[in-house]
């Protein structure tokens, strides 16, 4: 799972691996019309995104703290959000 990954992660990497799981999290409370703890884990999954680099383990990490801005400003407008996802280097 991962959520073992996280929490088995060299400290230097505990807050990127939270942000991820962070936001699968957000995007279930999402799924269950729970705006409220959508809103507020997917601002920490952001805060713990904020300091990694544009491209980390093979992810593209600053176009997916892009789509995370987005997905935040159309749940704020109580609009139907583009769900975020991970693009990996290599793909």
């Amino acid at each position: 799972m991962l959520e073992d990954v996280w929490r088995e992660a060299p400290v230097a990497e505990k807050k990127f691996w939270q942000g991820l799981v962070q936001i699968a999290v957000a995007l279930h409370h999402h799924s269950t019309g729970n705006l409220v703890g959508a809103k507020s884990v997917m601002a920490r999954a952001a805060r713990n995104l904020g300091p990694c680099s544009s491209e980390w383990q093979g992810m593209k990490i600053g176009q997916l703290k892009t789509l995370l801005e987005k997905w935040q400003e159309a749940v704020h407008k109580r609009e139907e959000p583009n769900v975020p996802t991970i693009t990996f280097v290599d793909c």
